[in-house]
């Protein structure tokens, strides 16, 4: 994705869907397992 838009090496992330039909604790078990990548996005920010 980020290739396509003339952005070679960004780094995003994705969380998987569907979202919309999900319990209050499946969506929270969906946020402790991406916590941890979204921590580490913004402390190291857009580098390597």
């Amino acid at each position: 994705m980020a290739r396509t838009w003339g952005l070679e090496g960004f780094r995003f992330l994705e969380m998987p869907h569907p979202i919309a039909n999900l319990t209050p604790a499946q969506l929270d078990q969906r946020a402790a397992e991406i916590t941890p990548e979204v921590v580490k996005l913004l402390l190291e920010g857009q580098v390597g």
